[in-house]
């Protein structure tokens, strides 16, 4: 089996759309999942059948594009984008799309939210992942999954003396995750690091 047919096959999402999004998100150096693990977000969506789905981090919307791909009739997303450019191309890309584009800080949504959440997906600024941990718990639903990309951090460069703070966020936020009783974890060390933990 040859591995571009596997990523080109518009029977798996390889969509059109998928793929000039993807492209422009590295051409424009704006951080994108790979696709293989869009196929991943698109499964754990298909298994747990979310009523509601929160995203952290729009980026370009690609991977809002795998969140969409099985949300069951009458489930909407919310995805929050910090950067005012990015969300303005998210209002235009998501138009008649079960989407919700909210603009603004993470933080300030989820102490204001008063929804809880069947699934969440976190990709945003790494050192905001600690103090985001506990505010994600308390609008998860229980049996909800949080699912957070970039793990290990590898994009940060960490083969460097004094590490990055963000760095350290990680490392804190995976010993958090790891001793709360809280959820089931489940971590993958490929790609870029996987989390995926189950709120009990």
């Amino acid at each position: 089996m040859d591995e571009k047919r596997l990523l080109s096959d518009v029977r798996l999402g390889y969509t059109d759309e998928n793929r000039i999004l993807y492209e422009k998100a590295l051409e424009q150096k704006i951080p994108a999942v790979r696709p293989q693990f869009g196929q991943f977000l698109s499964l754990l969506v298909s298994l747990v059948s979310p009523r509601s789905l929160l995203e952290i981090g729009t980026g370009s919307g690609y991977s809002t594009l795998w969140l969409l791909r099985y949300l069951p009739e009458g489930t909407r997303i919310i995805t929050i984008e910090r950067d005012k450019n990015r969300y303005r191309e998210a209002l235009a890309l998501f138009y008649q799309k079960p989407v919700e584009v909210v603009y603004g800080d993470a933080e300030e949504f989820l102490k204001n939210c008063g929804e809880t959440f069947d699934m969440v997906f976190l990709d945003a600024e790494k050192r905001m992942y600690p103090q985001l941990l506990p505010l994600i718990t308390d609008r998860l639903s229980c049996g909800g999954l949080l699912v957070v990309d970039n793990l290990l951090g590898k994009h940060l460069h960490q083969e460097r003396e004094n590490p990055l703070p963000a760095e350290k966020a990680l490392e804190d936020f995976y010993e958090a995750m790891l001793s709360s009783s809280h959820y089931r974890v489940f971590a993958f060390s490929w790609e870029d690091g996987i989390l995926v933990g189950q709120k009990v």
